[in-house]
Parts: C-alpha cells; structure tokens; sequence
C-alpha cells in the first residue's frame, strides 16, 4: 500500500467505494480533505468502533484505531479521521457521482453502477445531441462533425424539412472551428466560455441568462443554415477560463448539469440538432458531455497505436455507464460509436484491421442478464483516407473538399437519413397480426401437413427449373434436416404436371413430342406426412396412373418391398436391378415384372410407346434406411439410388426423370469417396439460404399471413435491398430504436440463425417468427410500446433464439449420432467448462469428432489465435447446448461470425 499524500487515502475510500457511490452498510459518506478525513456514519446501525473496524480493514495497519489517525510514509505523518453521526435519510449517494474520468475510475460494472448512479432524465423527442470526441488530435474527428453537418443540411432540404442546427466549439484548449469561423462576415457575439460563465453564476435568474444568450446566439446564424457558438472570441479569452464544464457538474444537484445546459440554450433557439466538437484526450473539459448517455457520442480513432490504446481506455470507462440494454432499445439512452477513419484498403485487409477491431469491441464490454453474441454495444464504422481532407481553411474549403467522392460523406449521409427522415404514416399494427404469422408459421414448422398450396421460388428452384425447360431434371437435391426438402416434395407434387411448375417460375414450358406430357410422380415418401400433404401426394400419383393406365400404387407396399430387398442383403447390381423393377411396376399395368427382367432403357423405350414422360420423386430415405451410418446394406442400397440419375443420362431425351431429396448426412455413409465431386455435380440444386434467399423467405411468409401489405406479385420481383427495407415493418431496422446503435436487425436475426459453413435452415427462419409472435402475444405491454414502428418488438426477436436452439440441437441429434453422443458428454461436463473458446483436450474431444463437427458447421477452429482455447460454435447451437462465454470468447466469435458471412 503506498500513501504518501492524503490523495493517496481518497483513492483507497473511492476504490474501495464504487467511487463513493456504494458505501459500506451504516456509512453514509466519506469526505476527504488535505487535513482531515471525515466519516459520516448512521447511528441508529452502528457505533463509531464499527465505522473504524471498516476502515482499519481497509488501511490495515496504516490506521492507528486507538488515536483514530491515518498513517502517511513520507516523515510518519498523519491524517487525522473524524467520525460524524448522522442520518440515513438526510444522504443520498446516487447524486455523489459527478461525470469526470477521476471518478469513473473508481466505478466497478455498468450493472452495479445502473443501481447506484442516478441517470438524468432523457431529452424532449425533437432534438438530438451529437458529440464528438478523439484521444488524440488529427485523427478527423472535428472533419467527421463537419460532414454530419452538411449531410444533415442536405437531408433536411431533400426531405423539405425546417430543421435548426446548433454547432459548439467545446475545444478550449486548441479549438478548430473557432478559427475556421473567424473568415465570416457575420461573427457571434457570444463563446461557449461566456455561457458557461453566466450559466454558473447567472446576474439574475438561469431562464433571463438563457433568453439573453440565445438572442445573441441567434445573430451568429451562417448562410449555410446553422447557429455557432465559438470557443472564445478572442484568444486571451482561453488564457483565463473561469468556469470550466466540470464546475458546472460540480455540485451535488449539478452532476448532468453541463449537457442540461446546453440542451435549454438550444431548447431557446428551436434546435433539432446540437453538434459538439469536445476536446481530445482524458480531460475534464469533455468528459461532462462524454459520460452523458443521452448524447450521441462519436469516438474517433486511426489505427495507430497511440490512438487505438487511448481510445480503448476511453471506451473501458464507458463501459461503466453503460444504460441497460432495455433502456438503449427504448431509445431512452445511447450507447457510444465509434470510427475508424483514415482507413487504407491495405489496412482494412491486414490482421491488424483485425486485432484493433476486436480489442476496441471489447473494450466497451457491458454485462448482459442475457448472455447474447450478436448484441453488440459498441457500433463501429469505418471512413476512409482522401488526401484533400488533410486540411480546410474555412467552412467552404471543407465544404468544397468533403464530397459524395470520399467515404466520410458517404458515412454521414447515411447517418443523417437515419435520424432525419420524412413524416410516414405509422403501421397499423395489431396483435391479430401477431397471431395470424403465428398460425401460419405453426403450418409451416413442419412441412408433413401440406397446408400451404404456394410455393417459394428459391434459386435452387428455379435452376431446377431454368436447366430442365426441356429435358427432364434427373438431380439430387441435398439439404440438412430442416432445409425445406419434404416441402418441396409436398409441393412439387402438387403441380401434378411439369409444366405447372414451370409456370410458377414465369417460364414458358417448351413443348415436347406431340401427345407427351410430363407427369409428377411422388414414389417414396416420409412415414411423418399428414392431412394435405397425402391428399396431394395421392392425387398427383391418381392422375399419372389413370392416365397410363397403370396399376394402382401402394407406398406401404414400397416400403414392404425395400425391407425385405434389406433382408436379403443385395449385391450392388442386384440393388441397380430392384430399383429399376420399383419403377416398372409403378408404370406397368399389371405390376408382373421379374427382378432383373427390366432395364432402364426397357422402361423409356415403353414410356415412349405410351407418349408419356414421368418425372420420380424420392423422399423420407432417413425413415427407411434409418441405420445407414451403420448398416452397409442400408448403404449399398442409397448408393445404387443415387446412381440412377447418372445411368438415366446414358439414355438419348428419357422420358424418365428422378428428383431425388437427400438428407446431406447420408451422403457421407453413402457415398464415402469423392463426395465433394458428388456435391458439386448437384450444387446448382442445393436446398441451403443464401442471404437472398433468406429475405424472399421471410417476405414469403409475411405474403401468406397477409400483414405488413406484403404482396404476392412482388416476391420474385423486389431486389435483397428493398425487401430488406420492406421488413423494416415487420422487425424494425435495428433491435432497438432506428437511431440506436444495435444490430440490424435482418443482420443480427441472419447471423444468429447460420452457422459457420454458411448453412440456414428454412425451419429455423420459421421458428423465430413463430416463437417472436409468442412473444408479442404473451407480453401485450412490450407490443404495444413498439406497435407503431414494427410488428415484432426486439425483445421477441432477441429471446426466440434460445427456443430455436434448443430445437436445433434436438433435431441435429436425430440427424448425426455422433453429435448425439458428444452433445450428451458436454452435458456431463460442469458448467464452467462449458465455455467458449475451448480447447478439445480441455472438452476431451477425439480429432476424429473435432473435424466432423467442424464439417456440420457446428464447431469452428480460429487458426488466427495461436492458444489452445480457439474453437467456438455458432449462436445457434450455442444456447441449446448450454454454452456460455469466457472473456474475449464473445467479441472474438463476432468477428469470426463477420468474417465468414461476408454478406454483412
């Protein structure tokens, strides 16, 4: 322990204290002077002998108990302590805290502090504070203010809005625009350091100092459309400051009082918009303002190394005062952004890009009740380098210099369409809304039903159709469980005709031989499906049949036939043999053939005769060759299936075509060897979202729950950017107020739903709807609040992860019994060990499980970080397998995550 000064002793009190905000029980306050400390204690809990036991605790054997003095080491002087009654209802430590970097030091967890520290009340709707601040000059933070401006100006003339803008040079050591504005014709009247001074210390009354100085202010209005007030008006005016920010938040009634200030001067003018250049460093000339979570605050920084430590110090203190995620999604208060500017593409591109990244993410590093990776609080964004922004003389240079060209301007217009756009109509949502997307998505979790008779035109869809206009298709379709293959079974089937479907997709059907058609056929179906989806089934299968006159067809018989062909233990081409004789029979007449008797050529040659071509469908092979990771009968016979439409293309113009639906695990057991070959044979056909596919899925589902006014016509017809705009009804654009800094929403809901090879289940985007309608449904009170901007609040969007976690993890475990296996040994493991990163040999997982798992996308490996604890899982298996996060684990899988989906 080192004390040396009294200074010493207030830094112990401070950190021992939460900054003097959270006191030991029966302490009131603690004040300390260069000659005395005092402490207040409650009387009517305990005695002064108990108040020294607390300290003699703290200061060991540096506090003599008996003479109640502090020890200092420099000559054994001392500190006498003075131990005061009191009250408990005569202190109040939540208006202790003042907001100055000295104090914010002491501050232990933004959680703690949201009970200790009083917030102040949030600004009126129609104005918005906007700060900016830098550890270190030049780095473009006054150049960032300046673009905001003229894009704010810009905006509001687009939009024809009468938008007031107040500029503040807050820069009393070295202020910049105060220079600029010295070249106008027109120059203020009153300095920022006048207000302050008379704020402080008002001649008469606060409301007359304020009317006098925003009738002063008034006459410094530049023809470009903005009020300014300058640091100074003259420069000795800097060489004596009296009244600084931190007098003004000195007081004990005065902790916001700075922002509170400012905002009644701007209050007087009628400004929207108050834009404040602060002074770089850890000062106290900026840190009233910067702490203030009501103020939109820009932290600039480059990527060098001066820059990024003090920014990342900047941003840890932050973090103390961060608001609760609740009170930044209602839009009460913001949490801090922040740019990188000056960027280069060779920069932007290199690891280092990388690790300043991550370190400023988790500098601003905030604990959540709610244990979420893709909530960031921190917002960054990047600008730019451009030569011409090295220098401006005056507001016109800047004016001239910061273009459409650079990046800068490009940030700042994107920033101002944010916060200022045109009056629209609000939704006209309702919880019947709610409730009809929750009853469509119940239709749609499961596709056995049948119920939809619509069809999504997905891009694998239509290259099925775009490659098969004439030819009959004879393709694999592979998807995951939960990919949307029985689906499209259901619905192909509907069609009945292949035409049919060709017409769905807007292409007209190139007519064959005259006389043929081109039957759907659903051979092999899943056990699961129910209702519509057999009537479907039956009814494509009926009109084939009558129309060749063929035998009846039995699906059970099928099945009867497959088991016993198991039994028997086929060879390869007695297996080739029995699914040409299941094809026959379905075409034959009387359904007499002979195994073997029959050869492909046989069938199209008949199929001919009859003027009729057929196209097979083949689904549920998980129900009937259940043990083929084991079983090698189960896998000679998936392999000589999937065989069949490489021997169909033998044949000149077929009439026999095959789509055949593969659960993407058993490609691994069936064919062992040169499986990517296999994949890439089919991958125009491959049943996986891209992000494209995503959103017209989402807008899919909105057309058939008829809300938001999706419209039908249009699903095919909207670009990624429009719908993603058009959803803005459905979800919000961000997971929080438009003008907050949390994820986007369609990025965020993206995100959490893939996992690390970029594979999205079709299930999954349903049941984040179906569980974010719950939501609404069960906390009327939170809908309501968020009814006029969205369908779906943020917290619906936020908790119906953890549900689809869990059912994916569920649903992963009947599909790959491995993953079954090792996820009931991690369920085993205690709970501080289940956390990300991890390392195998820490989890004792074998190198055959690791590259299978990294294979389903279920566990990924960082080979950036060269430690042991480099592998992580993605969101959406995170929850369900009861994951949490180590330290870095959470703001390092972000990166990760933005890495490997570069959509985002």
């Amino acid at each position: 322990m080192k004390l040396r000064t009294w200074l010493d002793i207030d830094r112990i009190i401070r950190n021992k204290t939460n900054g003097l905000t959270k006191m030991p029980p029966g302490i009131l306050d603690i004040n300390c002077f260069y000659d005395a400390i005092e402490m207040t204690y409650a009387s009517e809990k305990i005695n002064e002998e108990e108040a020294k036991d607390i300290l003699k605790e703290w200061f060991l054997d540096w506090f003599d108990q008996t003479e109640s003095v502090i020890r200092l080491d420099i000559d054994d002087s001392t500190i006498p302590v003075e131990f005061l009654p009191g009250e408990t209802t005569a202190h109040n430590l939540k208006n202790a805290f003042h907001p100055f970097w000295k104090e914010v030091e002491y501050l232990e967890s933004a959680e703690i502090n949201s009970h200790t520290i009083q917030f102040p009340p949030p600004f009126s709707d129609d104005m918005l504070m906007i700060a900016f601040h830098s550890f270190k000059g030049g780095v473009g933070r006054t150049s960032h203010l300046v673009a905001y401006l003229f894009a704010l100006l810009e905006q509001a003339k687009a939009i024809h809005h009468d938008t007031n803008i107040l500029v503040i040079d807050a820069d009393l050591e070295a202020p910049g625009l105060t220079y600029w504005h010295r070249k106008e014709k027109l120059q203020p009247t009153v300095s920022i350091i006048d207000f302050l001074e008379a704020y402080h210390y008002p001649p008469t009354d606060q409301k007359s100092t304020i009317a006098f100085y925003a009738k002063e202010l008034k006459k410094s209005y530049h023809d470009y459309g903005f009020y300014f007030m300058p640091a100074c008006l003259e420069d000795n005016q800097l060489l004596d400051i009296r009244i600084l920010p931190e007098h003004i938040a000195q007081s004990l009634e005065g902790t916001w009082e700075c922002s509170q200030a400012i905002y009644q001067l701007a209050k007087a003018i009628k400004a929207n918009y108050v834009l404040i250049d602060l002074r770089a460093g850890l000062t106290e000339l900026a840190s009233p303002i910067l702490f203030d979570p009501r103020i939109e605050r820009y932290l600039i920084t480059t990527l060098s190394e001066q820059s990024v430590s003090g920014t990342r110090l900047a941003l840890e203190k932050l973090s103390k005062l961060a608001p609760r995620l609740e009170e930044i999604e209602a839009g009460t208060y913001l949490d801090p952004k922040l740019i990188i500017s000056m960027l280069k593409q060779d920069l932007k591109d290199s690891p280092i890009y990388e690790n300043v990244f991550q370190n400023l993410v988790e500098s601003y590093s905030v604990q959540e009740k709610n244990d979420d990776i893709h909530t960031l609080r921190l917002n960054i964004e990047e600008t730019f380098f451009a030569e011409q922004l090295l220098y401006f003389s005056d507001w016109r240079d800047a004016r001239k210099k910061i273009n459409e060209d650079t990046t800068l301007m490009q940030w700042a217009r994107q920033r101002a369409k944010e916060v200022l756009t045109p009056l629209v109509q609000k939704n006209n949502n309702s919880l019947e809304q709610v409730s009809i997307l929750k009853a469509i998505c119940e239709k749609y979790e499961y596709a056995e039903s049948g119920e939809s008779d619509d069809l999504l035109m997905t891009k694998p869809l239509k290259n099925l159709a775009l490659n098969h206009i004439e030819d009959l298709p004879r393709v694999v379709c592979i998807g995951a469980k939960g990919a949307g293959k029985t689906f499209n079974y259901v619905q192909l089937a509907h069609f009945e005709r292949w035409h049919h479907f060709l017409e769905k997709t807007s292409i007209d059907p190139v007519q064959g031989t005259e006389g043929t058609d081109r039957f759907i056929f659903p051979l092999l179906q899943s056990n699961t499906l129910k209702g519509k989806a057999l009537q479907k089934i039956e009814q494509a299968r009926k009109a084939f049949i009558t129309h060749i006159e063929a035998a009846s067809f039995s699906p059970s018989r099928l099945h009867d036939d497959i088991k016993r062909a198991l039994s028997e233990q086929l060879h390869e081409e007695e297996w080739r043999a029995f699914w040409i004789e299941v094809l026959y029979q379905t075409i034959n007449k009387t359904g007499d053939s002979q195994r073997s008797s029959q050869s492909l050529v046989d069938l199209d040659v008949y199929l001919k005769e009859k003027q009729v071509r057929v196209i097979f469908l083949f689904d549920g092979l998980e129900d009937i060759f259940s043990k083929i990771a084991s079983d090698e009968a189960q896998q000679m016979a998936v392999k000589t299936l999937l065989d069949m439409p490489y021997r169909l293309g033998e044949i000149r113009q077929p009439n026999i075509g095959l789509i055949i639906f593969l659960r993407r695990d058993f490609l691994r057991h069936a064919i062992p060897q040169n499986q990517s070959q296999f994949e890439n044979l089919y991958r125009a056909y491959d049943l996986s979202w891209d992000f494209d596919s995503f959103l017209k899925f989402i807008y899919w589902i909105c057309v058939q729950s008829k809300i938001i006014d999706a419209v039908d016509t249009h699903t095919d017809k909207l670009t990624s950017k429009e719908i993603t705009e058009f959803l803005e009804k459905l979800w919000g654009k961000k997971l929080g107020q438009d003008n907050s800094n949390e994820a986007i929403t369609v990025n965020w809901v993206y995100a959490a739903l893939t996992d690390f090879n970029g594979r999205l289940q079709a299930r999954d985007i349903v049941r984040l709807l179906l569980y974010s309608a719950e939501y609404g449904l069960n906390n009327q009170n939170i809908f309501e609040y968020w009814k006029e901007t969205r369908l779906l609040p943020p917290p619906a969007i936020r908790q119906s992860i953890t549900h689809c976690s869990e059912k994916k993890v569920a649903e992963t475990k009947e599909e790959y019994p491995l993953f079954k296996e090792w996820a009931s040994k991690m369920a085993q493991i205690s709970a501080d060990k289940r956390k990300m990163p991890f390392s195998p040999e820490q989890l004792e997982i074998e190198p055959k499980t690791i590259e299978i798992l990294k294979e389903i996308g279920i566990i990924y490996e960082d080979k950036e970080i060269n430690e042991n604890e480099r592998f992580y899982m993605p969101e959406i298996f995170r929850t369900g397998l009861d994951f949490t996060y180590a330290d870095r684990g959470r703001k390092r899988l972000s990166v990760l995550k933005r890495q490997a989906l570069k959509t985002l």
